[in-house]
């Protein structure tokens, strides 16, 4: 991946709250759900220091690659670069559950089965 220069500043009202869901168990939640929920708002989160709309979502086209190809810890350390604070409230051990989140939602938006995330995350702990 190339360096990084695009970077989000915050942490979003919705992603703090889904954390701190989570990190309860409220109602089943786990870390899938601020995953998704990330996912869901990704390319309205727009950096301060992009220089345009246009320039964020060739960022995170390198994302949407990343999950065409099911490069998952590849995508991890996406949002670890371009999330750096949201990612600083998903605890190292439960970032699998996060970006399983995040790759459901990715499949919802291209009309993908929900059977590819079974089958990818089947193994993975």
């Amino acid at each position: 991946m190339q360096s990084v220069t695009l970077a989000f500043s915050g942490v979003p009202k919705f992603f703090r709250i889904s954390c701190r869901e989570a990190s309860q168990q409220r109602e089943g939640r786990d870390y899938s759900n601020p995953g998704y929920q990330l996912m869901q708002h990704v390319n309205t989160l727009i950096p301060h220091n992009a220089d345009s709309s246009t320039e964020w979502l060739e960022e995170t086209d390198q994302l949407y690659q990343l999950f065409d190809e099911s490069k998952i810890d590849d995508a991890v350390e996406w949002f670890k670069s371009h999330f750096p604070q949201c990612m600083n409230l998903i605890p190292k051990r439960r970032r699998c559950k996060f970006i399983e989140g995040a790759y459901r939602r990715w499949l919802f938006e291209n009309d993908y089965e929900e059977r590819f995330a079974d089958e990818l995350f089947r193994n993975r702990a």
